[in-house]
């Protein structure tokens, strides 16, 4: 997991970098500096034909800049995984070894037959609309089609406002395994989420609501809070997005496929994912 403890932003004539480091705020500030002072003399040479850096939270090569908020061990005392607050202001939980899939759906454009065969998989109760099945069952049939080419594979299925989740509880993996690729092609995890994980050296799930599904604008400020003005401003924020997620869920658990063994650092991560994420209790999604 790549998420550098220390981070410090320069500005050079309007220029704005932000730099890391794993060693100390001085030497993210060091770095900060250096490339600032390079961006200037590059903007001034090249102008406008020439890209300016942005102080932007992309998907791109660098780590992310999220504070993280805790840390869950396994008996040995090792680190399995770490909640963050990503600049959306959401909680997400990020580990080490434990399998987390995301699969993004776009919505329906033709009806299938598929309701029934659906329906069969779910244990909850309540049952979303049939628009809802129809739009999952492609996806819940390649995850099926992975599961049954991969003996010994079990899956925990989750609903997200977007599509699904998928938790791998079988047994723990490296993120760089070529297995993992392999997986999310077979899948159809979203290619942001697959760059994602290559880049940070981890799995991730988000625990928290997004602000905007809960009515609220994302929050001004951001870690490392540059005044005390800031982060208690970010605080007063955090206070009312708190407020509007109390009867949102993240995730909701749909379904199981496979194997029924769960691998003792997998139930680690359950605890951490599905009390946080409210995803064994019927509310809306968000």
């Amino acid at each position: 997991m790549n998420f550098p403890p220390f981070w410090a932003r320069a500005v050079r004539n309007g220029h704005k970098v932000w730099r890391w480091s794993h060693n100390s705020l001085q030497d993210a500030t060091r770095q900060a500096e250096d490339a600032a002072e390079k961006l200037a003399e590059h903007w001034q040479r090249f102008g406008h034909h020439e890209t300016r850096e942005a102080d932007a939270y992309a998907y791109g090569t660098k780590p992310l800049r999220e504070q993280v908020l805790n840390r869950i061990q396994d008996s040995q005392g090792h680190t399995v995984a770490v909640v963050t607050r990503n600049k959306l202001g959401c909680r997400i939980l990020n580990t080490a070894r434990v399998v987390f899939v995301d699969i993004d759906i776009p919505n329906p454009t033709e009806r299938s037959h598929s309701i029934s065969w659906i329906r069969r998989l779910f244990t909850k109760p309540k049952m979303p609309d049939a628009q809802v099945y129809e739009r999952e069952a492609p996806w819940l049939r390649r995850v099926e089609a992975w599961t049954q080419r991969s003996p010994g594979w079990g899956w925990r299925v989750y609903r997200t406002f977007g599509g699904l989740r998928l938790l791998a509880t079988h047994q723990v993996f490296d993120p760089e395994d070529p297995i993992i690729e392999h997986m999310f092609e077979a899948t159809g995890a979203d290619p942001l989420y697959r760059a994602l994980c290559r880049r940070q050296k981890c799995f991730r799930a988000r625990l928290t609501p997004k602000a905007y599904r809960l009515g609220l604008t994302s929050p001004r400020d951001h870690w490392p809070y540059p005044t005390i003005k800031s982060e208690t401003r970010f605080d007063r924020w955090e206070a009312r997005y708190k407020a509007a997620s109390e009867k949102r869920a993240t995730c909701q658990w749909i379904a199981r496929f496979g194997s029924d063994v769960i691998h003792p650092e997998v139930a680690l991560i359950l605890a951490a994912h599905d009390e946080p994420s409210r995803a064994t209790i019927n509310l809306p999604l968000a």
